[in-house]
């Protein structure tokens, strides 16, 4: 791998501020890679929102990579890829993770979403994971950091020579009355050669109603023009994923 890459990588995650909330962490490899908000590896400086830039890393292709939160009458977290290609000549499994803590209670109902596009064979696949933690513990400290509650997974197996999947769960858990942190896992196997296409995971907290399954498709499609946004707007020489 691209020891530049993995030096810069290894430095930011020895510079993590003690406030951080939004963090994402990522093996790739068996190197371990992570990102906090507004530290140097996010191209985008608003409180809440992650963008990395483009970058490869053991063979794996990052257009951008995003992640973002809130905590109020609905509080949410999301991230999403952009487009992830294996230039690989042999299949790669990594890891994706992605947490916030803080967020606002009570909370009356739970829900999730996740959707992508599979382009290749059978050789990739991806299982995707939601956390609840009641402690209010950060994850995402690196990629295998999920404190909580397993509330929800679902899995995905690509077809040649293309798959789309869209999945939503509108009850994964009832009433929280205290604060509480959130964390998303993707544990992702690409084939030689194939890509996932707008990854896209979400979980949502809401006081009351939570969205019906257009406004989900809405959401995940939206976040998914964060992420080219970002890709457009900001400049590309950050080494991480």
């Amino acid at each position: 791998m691209n020891k530049l890459l993995l030096s810069t990588a290894l430095l930011t995650a020895l510079a993590v501020p003690a406030h951080a909330t939004l963090q994402i962490a990522a093996n790739i490899g068996g190197d371990e890679f992570f990102c906090a908000d507004n530290t140097s590896c996010d191209a985008n400086p608003t409180v809440g929102v992650i963008n990395t830039n483009p970058v490869t890393l053991d063979g794996i292709s990052f257009t951008s990579t995003s992640a973002a939160a809130a905590s109020g009458p609905i509080d949410f977290l999301n991230s999403s890829s952009l487009l992830i290609t294996n230039t690989n000549s042999i299949p790669v499994k990594f890891v994706i993770t992605v947490s916030q803590i803080g967020f606002a209670a009570p909370v009356n109902k739970f829900s999730d979403a996740d959707s992508g596009v599979w382009q290749g064979s059978s050789a990739s696949a991806a299982v995707l994971k939601w956390f609840i933690d009641p402690a209010n513990a950060q994850g995402a400290v690196d990629s295998s950091s999920t404190p909580g509650m397993l509330v929800d997974t679902s899995a995905s197996t690509a077809a040649f020579p293309v798959l789309g999947f869209s999945r939503t769960d509108s009850s994964i858990l009832d009433k929280l009355s205290s604060p509480y942190s959130m964390t998303e896992q993707a544990i992702i196997t690409l084939g030689p050669g194939e890509s996932l296409v707008n990854r896209g995971q979400s979980i949502i907290g809401a006081e009351a109603v939570i969205p019906e399954p257009a406004t989900w498709a809405l959401l995940l499609l939206g976040f998914a023009g964060l992420a080219w946004s970002g890709y457009r707007k900001h400049p590309r020489n950050i080494a991480v994923i």
